[in-house]
């Protein structure tokens, strides 16, 4: 976390996670008398757990595997998997988002911030 003079890489995460638990608990206490009261089935709660399993697979496979694909071949992989099938985009919308989005922030974070990120297979030449 480092120190109020000299604060280190936690506080940004910290910060964050702090405003976005204060702004959820901020919605849903304003929004409660909105939300209505329903009777809840098996049936439909296994079939709204579907996308967020698929969100959850998908992003445990990344983790396991972003030393060996490094940040950037990993990222863009990650985003094409989850805008392909988890966002359903057209294979071609999907490709080029995630080959901007992957290269953009490789671009900012290794070239622009210095970040050393995984560099994964030998045949890339980054």
């Amino acid at each position: 976390m480092g120190e109020w003079q000299s604060p280190g890489p936690g506080i940004f995460p910290l910060g964050i996670s702090i405003v976005l638990c204060l702004s959820g608990a901020a919605w849903f206490i304003a929004n409660r008398k909105r939300i209505p009261i329903e009777t809840v089935s098996w049936r439909t709660v296994g079939k709204n757990a579907v996308r967020p399993l698929k969100v959850v697979g998908i992003t445990l496979i990344f983790i396991l595997l972003m030393d060996r694909t490094g940040y950037l071949l990993g990222s863009s992989l990650y985003l094409f998997t989850l805008l392909l099938l988890v966002s359903r985009y057209r294979f071609s919308v999907a490709l080029a988002f995630a080959a901007a989005l992957g290269g953009g922030s490789w671009f900012f974070f290794a070239k622009l911030l210095g970040v050393e990120l995984p560099m994964g297979p030998g045949f890339l030449p980054f």
